[in-house]
């Protein structure tokens, strides 16, 4: 496999594709490798994804089949450990230091004598080969971080300190969370309080800037209305008398702009329509109660139940 071409790699996206090289070239890489993760427990600033270098395909040495080594582990620790602030920051760049000498004496290096710390000879022959490595043409085109990427970071870390500072003070504060909950409940109930309330006055002035040809209509509606329940009591049909006179006196009211007309609203809702302190509240409520239980609930009707209704819708009309 060939490696990923100079000009596609950008610092904290190394190649991807491994790297064909010799088995003393994967061990100068190792070495190198294991430098840059103690300068960078030293620095942050030493955390360079790109210093890593790409994968490694390791060829058949030793009666042993190629292999290949990925290094991604490697990249996202470089790119954590930028944080200076990063908990376990030190004790995983350890961890990455020690996980690399286990590959190294599986390479066949004497970490004792090979590794960044050891000023032997076998460390400067090593790090004149990783030196040589590192000069290769992958590594050439590296570019830094653009503008935008380096906002974003700082605008990442000034969140974190935000809500990292809310998180502590939430600790010291435990009655803070539920006072700040219930506090925005409130205000949710209180705008929806506010929005009924304006819905209300808005359906309000809109009956009462109805026009006038709206209410000539329901007028004449209404003596229709009344006029089917004076021929319905005339037949002594209780029942159709009394619900034809009910809808007499909603025509009755509608046109006197005391709702908006809505010919699918249900009885309940035209008395939820009236003010509990509106002279007609008490009078369209019994009318209300006394057509629920004879038309809905198919009670029987009588004369005096027709007069008690005719009595109720009179008593409208004149209000």
């Amino acid at each position: 496999m060939r490696a990923q071409t100079p000009s596609t790699l950008t610092v904290g996206q190394p190649a991807d594709r491994p790297a064909a090289k010799p088995l003393d070239g994967y061990r100068a890489h190792l070495i190198a490798l294991r430098e840059l993760v103690g300068a960078c427990e030293h620095s942050p600033a030493a955390c360079d994804p790109a210093k890593a270098g790409s994968n490694d395909r390791i060829p058949p040495h030793d009666d042993k089949p190629a292999f290949d080594v990925r290094w991604s582990w490697l990249w996202d620790l470089m790119l954590k450990a930028k944080d200076a602030k990063l908990a376990d920051r030190t004790a995983l760049l350890q961890q990455a230091e020690a996980r690399l000498g286990d590959q190294l004496r599986e390479a066949g290096v004497d970490t004792g004598q090979g590794v960044a710390h050891d000023p032997g000879t076998n460390f400067k022959q090593a790090r004149r080969d990783a030196d040589s490595i590192l000069a290769g043409s992958e590594f050439k085109h590296v570019t830094g971080n653009g503008i935008w990427e380096q906002l974003s970071a700082k605008l990442i870390n000034w969140l974190g300190r935000i809500f990292g500072g809310v998180s502590n003070l939430g600790q010291r504060a435990p009655w803070l969370g539920p006072v700040i909950m219930y506090g925005f409940l409130l205000l949710a109930l209180a705008g929806l309080l506010v929005w009924v309330l304006r819905m209300l006055d808005r359906q309000r002035m809109a009956v009462r800037l109805q026009h006038p040809a709206a209410i000539t209509a329901s007028q004449e509606t209404a003596k229709v209305w009344a006029s089917l329940a004076e021929q319905a009591a005339a037949a002594e049909d209780w029942r159709e008398a009394i619900h034809a006179l009910y809808w007499a006196t909603v025509t009755e009211l509608e046109g006197r702009r005391l709702w908006r007309q809505n010919s699918v609203r249900t009885p309940r809702e035209y008395l939820r329509l009236v003010p509990p302190d509106a002279p007609q509240h008490r009078p369209l409520r019994a009318f209300t109660q006394q057509l629920e239980r004879i038309w809905y609930g198919l009670d029987p009707a009588a004369r005096a139940d027709y007069e008690q209704a005719r009595a109720v819708y009179d008593e409208l009309r004149s209000s």
